[in-house]
């Protein structure tokens, strides 16, 4: 005698159930969307406004540790304009997060960064 079938062999004789249209056309919105804001962000992030500035350290630091903070500066797309040697320091143009990177390279040697600019001696304003 036959013996009708059980529960879980008809759910196994069931097609797959297939997503709904409307389902895939949200994933790939969101998908689409994702990417349109990882591209953004990586170009605001590559636009990151450099500052101009002039970096100095004492005058028994370590040259390595200036060398490092150059290094710093031009992988974060930074320039090195003026190398000085008065003073153990250079000026530069270079995106605030590697400033505050230099800045954190040597605890016992402290850099000093400050703005570049024009500096006169006189009150005058042309």
């Amino acid at each position: 005698m036959l013996q009708p079938p059980d529960a879980l062999t008809l759910l196994n004789r069931l097609p797959a159930p297939q997503p709904q249209p409307q389902v895939a056309q949200d994933i790939m919105r969101f998908a689409i969307f994702s990417f349109l804001v990882a591209l953004l962000a990586a170009f605001v992030m590559a636009s990151a406004p450099h500052r101009s500035v002039i970096i100095s350290w004492p005058n028994d630091t370590p040259d390595d540790i200036v060398e490092q903070s150059k290094e710093a500066i031009r992988q974060a797309k930074g320039v090195i304009t003026h190398e000085y040697n008065i003073i153990k320091g250079f000026a530069a143009t270079a995106p605030a997060a590697a400033l505050d990177m230099v800045s954190t390279l040597s605890d016992v040697y402290k850099c000093e960064i400050e703005e570049d600019g024009i500096v006169t001696t006189q009150n005058n304003k042309e």
